[in-house]
């Protein structure tokens, strides 16, 4: 159309020339001529700024992208190296965890039979004491009856004071036994009189005693003593009191300091314990403390080792982006310099063959007046025909509105035949092409339309799925941080639970071994008692008595030369002994009874603590497994929670680049739409008048 246009000032200016100076169409055509070389040296020039702009525009994004696949390498380079890191570094962290766990099962596994080990010496320590306890007192009432004995041998106040003094130094190591007489007194034996003539051991203290002196001294020497002891159950004091005396002495002093260094070995080894007891529990504590903060330090690693794993499969999906980019540009860069070179050299050519048919047409100048004739000549004969042409030419400009018809129609009168029937097919060429253009241009304008029309609905469905999945994952965040919450605190919850579990079983412990202890030494103590009332009545058989001397006397038995002096009352029990005898067995039971509920209780109390802990432990390993899940999960969430806020700030920008986009469209497609179908018959019409001119011209030729 442009070029129509300047065809059609030209004429314009030649038309208005005509009237002050004719000129010959050779004239008209070498102007036309030279503005067609004045045309292409501008376009020339226009496609030179635009391949310069287009050159610019390839160099940059070549070096940007260039520049930005070198970066993503080197980003990926590291971020391989840094994965790498981290999953070793998640291995290492894994195992340090498995070992620490091993040595806490170890340390507690170390620890719990440590306990279980002092347990059994303090049990065994226990039992010993007691027995070794009464043992010593057995000895110091036998030692006691020995002295006595001793004494009224040398039948000297000196020897008693003597003996006795024996006795006090043999018993002062044990401060809470008290003196001689109360020593007797605790075995249950009845009160001795150190004034008495006559000294008599019970069988009971005999017994104890016997069994003492048979554990701890050799055969023979045992034997020694044991004859002197049954003496004395008879009231009877033999040579060797003395001797024994001495033995039994030593006996005692040994057992003492036996049972010292016992105690002692105890104590020692309770204070071994509590020194193992408490190095256990701090290397437990520190297992733990180290536990918890593996497993903090494998939380953050997993977690960064996720972000690197992403960022590596973003930059590698940017790098792949760019270098399909970048491979693009290289080719479409290529190919737009092939171009270039190629339009330049046809702009040449053309300018060329311009310049030389300008200056063939100014040679034509020069010819002849007989050539100038026939031209003229030519032109007469064709003047109706023109006249018709331009007629159809001007009436199609009227009811189109077209200038070029209008100048078409005009040059008709002026131009050789050949000329305007070259420009009326090179301007229904142009039609043609206007044509196909306009409706390309229809058909670009309502696919994009349509085009920007569903993208817009997509994003801004888009756009409310972003921001709905970003309403429930904030949601689902806050659930998850306040189940994490609940979790810790819980699981501190438990911690507390079982030290304060540890403590009650501690003092329960102590209190039961309190109160066994003391059932155990009142058991002892009231079955010794109804032993030796048992005895008592035993020996003096009240129940089998006669009931008077008169009809013992009658007995088959009786010696009739014994005559009893008078009748002896009748020897009875005492009312109460019965009765006492069964209070006494009825409270031993009990007591049996009760000692045996108290070990059943502290059994079960151990189970049941050694089971709370159990439980306990396993809530918390099980529990701090969640928690390590859902801080995985928050972190997953949290990073879906950016990565979807980040997609919703793309969209956004998508959503605002297709209204102006649209807006673009609108500007240059509104126009093209609404005046399509007026056009198109506006283009027919010309070139139906046209081709009705170039037919009235080639009949006229003819």
């Amino acid at each position: 159309m442009r070029v129509h246009l300047a065809v059609g000032g030209c004429l314009a200016a030649t038309h208005h020339g005509m009237a002050a100076e004719p000129k010959s169409p050779l004239h008209r055509i070498v102007a036309l001529l030279k503005d067609m070389q004045s045309q292409i040296s501008t376009e020339t020039a226009e496609d030179e700024s635009t391949y310069n702009k287009l050159s610019c525009w390839c160099d940059n994004n070549e070096k940007e992208k260039s520049s930005s696949v070198e970066e993503a390498q080197s980003a990926i380079e590291m971020l391989t190296s840094d994965i790498a890191s981290g999953e070793k570094s998640v291995q290492e962290l894994k195992s340090q965890i498995s070992q620490a766990r091993e040595e806490l099962a170890s340390n507690q596994e170390a620890l719990d039979s440590a306990t279980s080990m002092r347990e059994r010496e303090k049990k065994e320590f226990h039992t010993y004491e007691t027995e070794a306890i009464a043992n010593i007192e057995a000895l110091k009432a036998a030692v006691l009856v020995l002295g006595k004995a001793q004494s009224l041998v040398q039948d000297s106040d000196d020897g008693v004071a003597f003996l006795q003094s024996r006795v006090d130094r043999g018993t002062k190591q044990d401060d809470e036994d008290g003196d001689a007489r109360r020593v007797v007194g605790n075995i249950g034996l009845p009160h001795v009189d150190l004034a008495q003539t006559k000294v008599t051991m019970t069988h009971a203290l005999f017994a104890s005693v016997k069994n003492v002196v048979n554990a701890h001294l050799d055969l023979e020497t045992a034997g020694k003593v044991n004859e002197v002891m049954m003496e004395l159950t008879h009231g009877e004091v033999g040579a060797q009191s003395g001797e024994i005396y001495g033995v039994m002495q030593q006996l005692l002093e040994d057992m003492q300091k036996t049972l010292k260094d016992t105690s002692e070995r105890d104590s020692a080894s309770a204070l071994s314990f509590q020194g193992l007891e408490s190095e256990k529990k701090d290397e437990i504590k520190k297992n733990t403390g180290f536990i918890d903060s593996r497993m903090g330090a494998l939380a953050a690693t997993e977690k960064k080792l996720m972000d690197d794993k992403q960022d590596l499969e973003d930059t590698q999906r940017d790098m792949e982006s760019d270098s399909t980019f970048l491979e693009n540009l290289k080719t479409n860069c290529k190919k737009q310099d092939q171009e270039y070179t190629e339009r330049s050299r046809t702009r040449a050519d053309e300018a060329k063959a311009v310049s030389e048919a300008i200056s063939i047409l100014t040679e034509q100048e020069q010819q002849t007046e007989e050539g100038q004739a026939f031209v003229q000549v030519r032109s007469r004969l064709s003047a109706r025909a023109r006249i018709s042409a331009a007629e159809i030419l001007r009436n199609a400009a009227s009811r189109t509105g077209s200038v070029d018809l209008s100048f078409l129609a005009s040059s008709i009168r002026l131009d050789s035949f050949t000329k305007v029937k070259e420009a009326m097919n090179k301007m229904i060429d142009t039609l043609k092409r206007q044509q196909s253009d306009e409706v390309k241009q229809k058909t670009f304008c309502e696919k994009e339309f349509h085009s920007n029309e569903m993208e817009t609905a997509e994003k801004e469905n888009e756009t409310d799925e972003i921001a709905s999945r970003v309403a429930t994952l904030e949601s689902d965040m806050d659930v998850t941080a306040k189940r994490i919450e609940e979790l810790e605190a819980e699981i501190s919850d438990a911690r507390v639970e079982i030290q304060k579990a540890g403590q009650e079983r501690l003092n329960e412990n102590k209190e039961f071994q309190k109160h066994v202890s003391e059932d155990n030494a009142t058991i002892k103590m009231v079955a010794k008692a109804i032993s030796r009332l048992q005895e008592f009545y035993s020996e003096h058989s009240f129940l089998q008595q006669p009931a008077s001397v008169s009809e013992a006397s009658s007995d088959s038995r009786s010696n009739s030369k014994a005559t009893i002096p008078g009748q002896l009352n009748k020897v009875k029990p005492n009312e109460n002994s019965n009765a006492v005898l069964t209070l006494m067995e009825k409270f031993l039971d009990e007591t049996r009874a009760s000692v045996k509920e108290a070990l059943a209780t502290e059994k079960a109390a151990q189970t049941d603590y050694v089971s709370f802990v159990h439980d306990s432990n396993a809530m918390i390993d099980s529990k701090t497994r969640e928690v390590v899940e859902k801080k995985d999960l928050s972190a997953k969430q949290a990073e879906e929670h950016s990565q979807f806020a980040s997609d919703g700030e793309e969209n956004d920008d998508a959503i605002k680049g297709l209204a102006e986009y649209l807006q673009r469209l609108h500007r240059t497609c509104d126009a093209t739409l609404a005046d399509f179908t007026s056009n198109q018959k506006a283009r027919t019409d010309e070139m139906d008048s046209i081709r009705e001119a170039i037919a009235v011209l080639s009949g006229s030729s003819r």
